[in-house]
Order: C-alpha cells, then sequence, then structure tokens
C-alpha cells in the first residue's frame, strides 16, 4: 500500500502534466462568451458535476447570473446565455440531451470534455478539451495510477479556478466586489 504524500505526489505529477498539454488559446473563445453571457447556466453528472458547482458559485461572485442547471430555482436558456456542460467521456446520453435541448433554445454551448472529437464536442460552440484521463474516456489522454475519473474531475475543478482569476480579469472584477457579494449570512 503506498503512502498518503506518495500518492499526493504522484496525483499532482499527473496534474501539472494536464496543464502542460492544455491549450490556452482553445480556452480564450469560451471565456470570452461566457464573460459576455446574459446568463450562464451549468450542468454536469455526478462528481464532475459538484467540481462545476463550484464554478458557479464563483460565477456568482464575479457578478454573473449564474445558475446550476438542476436546481429548482434555475431559469430556462436562451439567445444570450451560455450552457456550460462537462463530460469526460461524452458518452452519457442525459448530459448530451441537456445540452442538446439548451442549443436548440439558442443557448451558447461550451463542452468542456476529454474527447474533442465526440458527438458531444461537435454540437458545441467552444470546446475546452482538458486532456486528462477520464472515466470511460478514450484517446491521447495524461495516464492516470487514480481509479476511474480522477484525474479528469480534480484538473477540471482546478481549471474552473483558473477560468474565474482569468474572468476575473477579463470582466475587470476586483477581490474586494467578489467578496462582497459572498455570503454575509453564515
Amino acid at each position: 500500500m503506498s503512502g498518503i504524500r506518495e500518492n499526493a505526489f504522484s496525483a499532482l505529477g499527473e496534474i501539472k502534466q494536464v496543464f502542460e498539454r492544455l491549450n490556452e488559446d482553445d480556452v480564450m473563445p469560451a471565456l470570452k462568451a461566457i464573460a459576455g453571457a446574459r446568463r450562464v447556466i451549468c450542468y454536469a453528472g455526478g462528481r464532475e458535476g459538484l467540481g462545476l458547482k463550484f464554478f458557479v458559485m464563483r460565477l456568482m461572485h464575479l457578478g454573473k447570473d449564474a445558475h446550476w442547471a438542476w436546481d429548482d430555482t434555475a431559469p430556462s436558456c436562451g439567445e444570450g446565455d451560455v450552457f456550460v456542460v462537462s463530460s469526460g467521456s461524452g458518452r452519457f446520453s442525459h448530459i448530451f440531451y441537456t445540452a442538446e435541448q439548451a442549443k436548440k433554445r439558442g443557448a451558447t454551448l461550451v463542452a468542456i470534455t476529454a474527447t474533442p472529437d465526440g458527438d458531444f464536442a461537435r454540437l458545441a460552440d467552444h470546446v475546452v478539451f482538458l486532456p486528462a484521463m477520464a472515466y470511460r474516456a478514450t484517446g491521447n489522454l495524461v495516464p492516470t495510477k487514480q481509479p476511474m475519473g480522477n484525474l479528469y474531475e480534480q484538473s477540471a475543478l482546478l481549471m474552473y479556478d483558473m477560468f474565474i482569476i482569468a474572468l476575473q480579469s477579463i470582466m475587470n472584477v476586483s477581490k474586494d466586489e467578489m467578496e462582497a457579494r459572498h455570503r454575509n449570512y453564515e
């Protein structure tokens, strides 16, 4: 059995490889779409979805009208909106269906995936290729010693935080403005 520290350093090395391969030029059109959106609605399944919820919260702190697709208070989507969907493998039919419905209603679709040549990515207006091994994904991806989709999920969470830092600059939002939007009743 490997130690916690050894496994952590191994995972950090894998994540470093993912970001060394991430093409920032492919990311910028998606970030510009998000920055200019009337509202942003996000959806993903499982652990991918938990990471994307972090992103929704920070978008709200940036001042965006941001929502998680399955919250009871999530609005409809249409022209001027951006729908962000993550599917590492690009193979989950409920995620594809949800993305397809948002696109049919006029939303700009941002797909985050480890499978940039699949149907899921072809549906999107902007594709962010995260080259991390994901659950049931295939292709030229950073391999992992971790189980299932851990590497993709960890890399996605870190990437969303880096997106927020980039969006903060693009949108010219100060740290103080973000903090003023943080929940103040806890």
